[in-house]
């Protein structure tokens, strides 16, 4: 089974997964969390990780576009080098 959503913050700390089936769960360091063993996580889990999936693909699609061709500008390579700082900082593990 794939994941729709699969979303990790906090430099590995925690991770919200939603399958296909469109069943969830959120993991701490890569394991069971048992803050929801007894239910799993809910709707803002998921609203907050998506948000943080678009924010994330919006900056990649900057970061893309700045290097397909010339950049034309100090503003615009000032723009790509913020955006692709953002995305190495929330793409660590």
């Amino acid at each position: 089974m794939t994941d729709r959503l699969n979303v990790t913050v906090a430099n590995g700390k925690y991770t919200y997964v939603q399958r296909e089936d469109g069943s969830s769960t959120a993991l701490r360091y890569g394991g069971n969390w048992p803050a929801f063993d007894m239910a799993p996580p809910d709707n803002l889990h998921h609203a907050l990780a998506a948000e943080v999936q678009a924010l994330r693909d919006g900056l990649q699609a900057i970061v893309d576009r700045a290097d397909n061709g010339e950049l034309g500008s100090s503003k615009v390579q000032d723009m790509r080098r913020i955006a692709a700082a953002l995305l190495a900082k929330a793409s660590q593990p």
